[in-house]
């Protein structure tokens, strides 16, 4: 998703908008893949299923606020913050 939204979003006189969004795409693949956390058809589902869904809330013109942005990353931080917990071992 992240991917897409770099190509949809890259300035149109900068060249290599495409460029980088394959490269962030392939180096998120492979970084999942590295760590044995996943196999090559969880990697390239999830992201199609990431480009797929933000292509939609482009077409659908869903636009990103500050505090969309704030929410998500609170939500993030407060599951991070459940799963230390949960997974401590001492």
């Amino acid at each position: 998703a992240n991917a897409t939204l770099l190509w949809h979003f890259w300035p149109p006189g900068l060249p290599g908008g495409a460029l980088a969004a394959a490269a962030c795409f392939c180096m998120a693949g492979f970084g999942r893949m590295y760590l044995w956390a996943h196999h090559l058809l969880d990697v390239l589902s999830g992201g199609l299923l990431g480009l797929l869904l933000a292509l939609a809330a482009l077409r659908l013109g869903l636009g990103v606020r500050a505090g969309h942005v704030a929410a998500v990353f609170a939500v993030f931080l407060a599951s991070l913050l459940f799963m230390e917990r949960r997974t401590k071992i001492f």
